[in-house]
């Protein structure tokens, strides 16, 4: 899914930048060229010119550093198509180096690391601070690091929705105004049974005390109805979400409202409700689109409601 250059004046740059590159052997980091312009020609590079490009920025995290999000969320997108499409063996294995690279680099600017033990071996246990939108919203962090990790509920509703985990715990119920519950049946069949309370369990008995934490617990239960084929229940969490306002008052708590809308406007589909009230929670969806992987995300969630009123066209 290419985005469209928003001028033309940009799309010229971009064809003297490719040609630049290609003919002129001119190397992009020293061109002085505009970045929006470099992110749009580094994103469709192959092969070999995307492999001189890395080796001009010698690692994927400086160009991360200089790229928007929208930009860098593109070319890790490019670097792992090359990575299936690539015919040369020796210019797919460099192109992997480098992400190797960027593993290493970013695991140690983002993450405390603790040795741990299993009964299968030894792993590795990852404590993530913060949240990086362009890693986590790919869905990469697993692909990445490929190891145990320790989180926030914001790092757990991201594993719940790539389906990265395995997530059983009980998160909070969600509180329904008495006006609607008649909207949300208390009981219904599920495709899977509801997952057992697991007391010792420190994700489900901790980090209730802030806004952001009390949010991102609903959201991970949300995303968790969702994965488990139970439309209710995301009905009643997206039903609380609407109703309560605070969350919107925090400007990045709010773009999490692009989920609640996909994820309620696919379980209105499941419910086979008129279709107006779908799209009315897609228009909803589509005021909160800022980044590549969003665009992603509004072709699974179009995808899934058409498959749900099977109606593919």
């Amino acid at each position: 899914m290419d985005m469209e250059p928003s001028s033309l004046v940009l799309l010229a740059s971009i064809v003297v930048a490719a040609d630049m590159l290609v003919t002129k052997k001119m190397p992009l980091v020293s061109s002085q060229l505009p970045c929006e312009v470099i992110e749009q020609v580094a994103c469709k590079l192959r092969g070999i010119a995307l492999l001189n490009f890395l080796d001009e920025y010698k690692n994927v995290m400086n160009i991360k550093e200089k790229f928007s999000c929208t930009g860098f969320q593109r070319f890790l997108f490019n670097i792992y198509i090359n990575l299936e499409q690539c015919p040369v063996s020796d210019t797919k294995e460099r192109i992997r180096k480098h992400l190797e690279t960027f593993r290493i680099d970013y695991k140690t600017d983002k993450c405390i690391i603790q040795n741990g033990k299993s009964k299968e071996g030894n792993f590795f246990v990852l404590y993530f601070g913060t949240v990086d939108w362009d890693v986590a919203s790919l869905g990469l962090n697993w692909n990445l690091f490929k190891c145990k990790v320790d989180m926030l509920y914001e790092h757990v509703f991201f594993q719940i929705k790539f389906e990265e985990i395995m997530a059983f715990e009980k998160y909070p119920c969600p509180t329904i105004p008495s006006c609607l519950a008649h909207l949300v049946c208390a009981n219904a069949k599920c495709e899977f049974s509801l997952p057992p309370f697991v007391p010792h369990n420190a994700l489900q008995v901790a980090r209730h005390e802030s806004m952001a934490e009390n949010f991102f617990a609903r959201l991970a239960g949300m995303a968790q109805a969702d994965r488990f084929g139970r439309p209710h229940e995301v009905l009643a969490y997206g039903i609380e979400f609407l109703c309560e306002t605070k969350y919107l008052k925090s400007t990045y708590l709010a773009s999490y409202y692009f989920y609640i809308y996909g994820m309620l406007a696919l379980a209105l589909a499941q419910f086979h409700v008129d279709y107006a009230w779908v799209k009315a929670c897609l228009k909803k969806m589509d005021s909160f689109v800022r980044f590549y992987s969003h665009r992603l995300d509004v072709t699974l969630y179009i995808q899934q409601i058409a498959f749900a009123y099977q109606q593919y066209v």
